[in-house]
């Protein structure tokens, strides 16, 4: 029962002991996103090469979030609230999401204070399109059309003074 004695499920509030617990971002303008995952990591390292150049590398792996339906009803005081149509808030999720970049960078120095850097950077190595959210709401016109995925593979150059 929620904060109004109200039994219904939804998609914040899914009334379930001992049930996965997954809050909506808020604010970050990556849109209707569950923050919850039972694993993620993040591993990096670099290697310094001869000739004054380096080579970097970051996995980032976690588990797809969750993507639960829901459909809006108006439920006298509370006003529309989200009702939760999976039966379990994390019933469905996203696919696992893989994210694997390199750098590469050669250095230049110039007398004794003065130096540049120029630097690759691919990210995306293995352009996964991973999706990241999709329309939730059953009752939508739109419902279950693609909202964002990862960015796919993008290779940036750049230089880098120092002096």
């Amino acid at each position: 029962v929620d904060d109004f004695g109200n039994p219904t499920r939804t998609d914040v509030f899914p009334l379930i002991s001992g049930g996965q617990w997954a809050p909506r971002s808020g604010g970050s303008g990556s849109g209707d996103v569950f923050v919850n995952q039972r694993w993620n990591f993040n591993a990096n390292g670099a290697y310094q090469m001869g000739w004054d150049m380096e080579l970097a590398a970051n996995l980032f792996g976690k588990q797809g979030t969750p993507y639960p339906y829901f459909r809006n009803a108006a439920l006298g005081r509370q006003g529309t609230v989200r009702v939760l149509l999976n039966e379990n808030l994390d019933s469905i999720r996203f696919d696992t999401l893989w994210n694997f970049d390199l750098r590469w960078s050669k250095n230049f120095k110039f007398g004794s204070r003065a130096s540049m850097q120029f630097i690759a950077d691919l990210f995306n190595v293995m352009n996964a399109n991973t999706e990241i959210t999709r329309e939730r709401n059953a009752g939508s016109t739109n419902f279950g059309v693609l909202g964002s995925n990862l960015s796919p593979r993008i290779l940036r150059f750049g230089l880098r003074a120092n002096f």
